[in-house]
């Protein structure tokens, strides 16, 4: 049962994150964006600042999975 409710949090994970499409920037915009960031002057901070939280946390989340899966397949 374990495994099974694993298998299906992870799948959906993996959904999640190859369903998100980043566009192509260029370097300028990236500097832009970082300097905004440290500034604190990017349009929409905190809803930008939000996501970055999510996003980091969504990875540990699937860290944890990855790691849980191999012990489960052990």
């Amino acid at each position: 049962m374990k495994t099974t409710i694993l298998l299906i949090a992870s799948g959906l994970l993996a959904a999640g994150l190859v369903s998100c499409q980043k566009k192509e920037t260029t370097v300028r915009e990236e500097v832009s964006d970082k300097v905004g960031d440290a500034l604190n002057t990017r349009d929409h901070e905190k809803l930008r600042d939000a996501a970055e939280d999510i996003e980091k946390d969504v990875k540990e989340a699937g860290k944890g999975i990855k790691k849980e899966l191999h012990k489960v397949a052990e």
